[in-house]
């Protein structure tokens, strides 16, 4: 950790030579958990957040039902057609 402090240190006076400054309230040192993107950053790995997988689940259950429904049309199409073959063959 100490290691880390001074790197900190050595980036805050290089940003302090050229003249930019930030706003302190803005920026949090020490953090166990990083959120960023939709993501968490924490010790123990990078995770999405519920919030982002909730909008994955509600964005993509439309497309499935659609999809599904596409394939049992064509099941029974093929189906159909598999009957009606025997059917002529008999």
């Amino acid at each position: 950790m100490f290691i880390h402090c001074q790197h900190v240190k050595e980036v805050l006076k290089c940003v302090h030579k050229t003249n930019f400054y930030a706003k302190a309230k803005k920026y949090e040192f020490y953090s166990e958990l990083v959120k960023y993107l939709g993501y968490i950053l924490s010790l123990s790995g990078l995770t999405m957040s519920d919030n982002k997988v909730k909008i994955i689940q509600v964005l993509w259950q439309p497309l499935i039902k659609t999809i599904n429904n596409i394939l049992n049309n064509l099941i029974k199409q093929k189906s159909y057609g598999i009957i009606r073959e025997l059917n002529k063959k008999s």
